[in-house]
């Protein structure tokens, strides 16, 4: 007689149940006498691990609209607030960031899932395209993504931020100086 096929988690969801467990089982692990050797690649592991952490989250959250209108709140950033306590604010940003990277930036998206940009430089490489003005080519604007993606291996999201208002420059120089002698008349 067959076996009942037995209900198989959700990967993610698997995913989730091992982090959680690895987790519980160094909780009481103190780092202390880890080598300095140790502890660097323990500490470049876990930047790794956080950024994908990030993107596995907010690539969920990209997908969990639907949670806020079962459960009656507002929008996702409200749910999310209620049920982890995280401030509103911070909560729609999150998924804010969640949406864009999941409709617009994917090299940013596929880098965080490498762990190759943190989370706050996957915010400050989506705000710096986002700013780019509407006119700019389609392509220039791929290439100004991947451009700050590369980049996110030598820089800081404070240095990344300076960079990004210069994007255009670096990846099409006529382009850029337009929007630079644009962007000043506005000012004016």
């Amino acid at each position: 007689m067959d076996q009942p096929a037995q209900h198989q988690p959700h990967p993610v969801l698997a995913c989730v149940e091992n982090l959680e467990a690895e987790l519980k089982a160094v909780r009481d692990v103190q780092p202390t006498f880890m080598t300095t050797g140790q502890k660097e690649l323990a500490l470049l592991g876990i930047a790794s691990a956080q950024a994908q952490l990030v993107e596995l989250k907010l690539r969920v959250l990209a997908a969990a609209g639907d949670l806020a209108e079962t459960e009656g709140a507002r929008d996702l950033g409200s749910w999310l607030c209620g049920h982890t306590r995280t401030d509103l604010r911070t909560a729609r940003a999150e998924t804010a960031l969640a949406e864009a990277l999941d409709r617009r930036w994917h090299q940013v998206a596929a880098a965080m899932a490498e762990g190759l940009v943190s989370p706050a430089q996957a915010k400050v490489i989506v705000e710096a395209l986002d700013a780019l003005p509407a006119e700019v080519d389609p392509s220039l604007v791929e290439k100004a993504e991947g451009q700050l993606v590369a980049w996110c291996t030598r820089f800081t999201p404070h240095e990344l931020r300076a960079l990004g208002k210069r994007i255009l420059a670096v990846v099409d120089p006529d382009t850029g100086n337009q929007a630079d002698a644009q962007r000043l008349q506005e000012e004016e």
